[in-house]
């Protein structure tokens, strides 16, 4: 039988799942830290690791107070995935995404930025699935203890640390 993970992000219901498909006994885990799951898979993929690890943003910024959010990372043992997201932001600003103070590169090299739409609402989602048009995207090899942050006119709204 091949050993899977079956998640889903915050608290306990993580640690139960991961406990359910990990071989290893895994500790509790507080509702609003950041988690962290690993699995070995053992059947015909020829036992791929897939690592997920999620934060949250929170407002530093008096001049967007409200503005919060969630970043992931997911390392499926050779594509790695970020995904972030602000809410609560003003409809029709451009938000730069930064990565430990610089920002992210998207395709082409250029600064990942993306319009918050008509919700308030603005997420990015970088992969390194080698599909097209990923060339020069920054997906990085590892967030533990790295910053993730979102940046309005060189003014950062949200931020958070992955542990």
């Amino acid at each position: 039988m091949q050993n899977r993970i079956v998640a889903v992000f915050g608290g306990l219901t993580l640690v139960a799942a991961v406990a359910a498909c990990s071989e290893t006994p895994v500790g509790p885990a507080s509702a609003d830290s950041p988690t962290l799951a690993l699995a070995q898979g053992s059947g015909s993929g020829g036992g791929s690791t897939d690592a997920r690890v999620e934060t949250s943003l929170l407002a530093t910024s008096t001049a967007y107070p409200k503005a919060k959010g969630r970043a992931r990372f997911r390392d499926r043992g050779g594509e790695r995935e970020l995904q972030i997201e602000v809410e609560n932001l003003r409809p029709g600003l451009t938000v730069t995404f930064l990565f430990d103070g610089a920002p992210l590169t998207c395709t082409g090299g250029v600064a990942c930025s993306a319009v918050v739409d008509g919700f308030g609402n603005v997420r990015i989602n970088l992969n390194t699935d080698g599909g097209p048009g990923v060339a020069g995207t920054s997906v990085p090899a590892s967030v533990s203890g790295r910053t993730v942050a979102a940046a309005v006119g060189g003014q950062t709204v949200a931020r958070g640390t992955f542990n």
